[in-house]
């Protein structure tokens, strides 16, 4: 029963890692596709920075400032700052991660079997 329970949690861990992966990606071409409009393509970087910024927040509960700077800065949209931010959280501190993944579904197993008593 727990090995079950862990291989659970192992596999929801994997699948939040992979969508994260996912957004990242997104959120990196979303940046570079200012590209695509000539002369406003900065313009809307300047739109985008914030934005972005405060996403990769949400997602990695890191700094934003790599984002903000580099959707910020003129002509920097070909770095890939989603993807660094997903690295650094999920490859570079994969077992801290991977903990406060376990706490935080922990918390909410918590909650509910607290509701049900």
């Amino acid at each position: 029963m727990v090995e079950e329970k862990k291989q659970l949690l192992l596999k929801k861990f994997e699948k939040k890692r992979k969508l994260t992966f996912w957004y990242a990606l997104m959120l990196d071409l979303m940046g570079a596709a200012s590209y695509v409009v000539p002369i406003y393509g900065e313009l809307i970087d300047i739109i985008w920075a914030p934005i972005s910024a405060v996403l990769i927040k949400i997602l990695f509960k890191g700094s934003k400032t790599l984002t903000l700077v580099e959707e910020g800065i003129p002509f920097t949209d070909i770095v890939p700052s989603g993807l660094i931010n997903w690295n650094r959280y999920y490859k570079k501190n994969e077992l801290k991660t991977l903990e406060e993944f376990l706490k935080e579904h922990k918390s909410k197993e918590d909650i509910v079997s607290n509701m049900v008593s």
